[in-house]
């Protein structure tokens, strides 16, 4: 029987997992913090770890760089699971040593089959795809603050015509795949730009009412730009844009075959 260590400080998701993975014949151990986490992984001797990153202590980067240093579990399996789910928190965590990174939320029938395939693979066939995912992580970085370096050159050239005013200073959060945007009047707005490595929620119907709103401007003319300045941006053209305004995001299908989502934060929300 598989023993699987699941290391989260998160009450609820430690039961979640435990009663999914015990119906598909795991032995389950659990830890709740990153400490007893790494005193877990040397003394329960388990098949393969399951890794939340932010927790009390000591969080998931910390516990997976001892755990791979440490002869004693360093041929554990680690698995992040985690709402950590940018492309350079990816990274990072292949960089780590996982040999899986699983964002939340997670639909638990996913966990059993995830494991049995990290199992399922020998030490060389493990070290061989984290090399294939950080490359491809290094790749969608890349294209990501290249995308975002174009399209705050665009709106730096453009914002009057639609903030009415205009840009004081950008700054680019590249950590969070984010424009942040500071007007002459004082406004903050926050551009989120971002691949979909994920599904995508919810969509607003066509035909659903929307009240025409400033962000909704705003919005709307970033559509508008992207449509006409999209290789500038994404070094490819639109072939399908959707526009899902009561969540102020837009979804913007390439002709290169990527899916990329540009999010919209008017003044007056938290950007910190």
């Amino acid at each position: 029987m598989p023993r699987v260590l699941v290391v989260d400080d998160e009450a609820p998701l430690r039961l979640l997992y435990r009663v999914n993975l015990e119906a598909e014949g795991f032995e389950v151990v659990e830890a709740v913090d990153g400490l007893s986490g790494l005193a877990a992984g040397r003394e329960a001797s388990p098949d393969i770890i399951l890794l939340d990153v932010m927790m009390p202590r000591l969080d998931g980067w910390a516990v997976a760089d001892q755990l791979r240093d440490d002869p004693v579990t360093r041929d554990i399996p680690v698995v992040f699971v985690t709402a950590r789910c940018w492309s350079r928190d990816r990274l990072r965590g292949f960089e780590l040593g996982a040999a899986d990174y699983i964002a939340l939320p997670v639909n638990p029938l996913e966990l059993a089959p995830r494991i049995r395939a990290v199992l399922a693979l020998t030490r060389v066939e493990l070290d061989a795809s984290r090399r294939d995912k950080i490359a491809e992580f290094n790749e969608w970085i890349r294209r990501e603050d290249s995308a975002r370096m174009g399209l705050r050159d665009l709106i730096e050239r453009h914002a009057g015509d639609v903030f009415g005013d205009g840009v004081w200073r950008v700054s680019d959060w590249g950590a969070t795949q984010a424009l942040v945007i500071w007007l002459d009047h004082g406004e903050s707005w926050r551009i989120g730009v971002a691949p979909e490595l994920h599904a995508v929620g919810r969509l607003v119907e066509p035909g659903d009412p929307l009240p025409i709103r400033r962000e909704d401007r705003v919005r709307m003319w970033l559509r508008d730009l992207i449509e006409r300045r999209a290789r500038d941006v994404f070094g490819s053209g639109v072939k399908k844009m959707l526009d899902t305004g009561a969540r102020q995001v837009l979804h913007i299908w390439l002709d290169d075959g990527s899916e990329w989502r540009i999010s919209v934060e008017p003044p007056n929300q938290t950007i910190f």
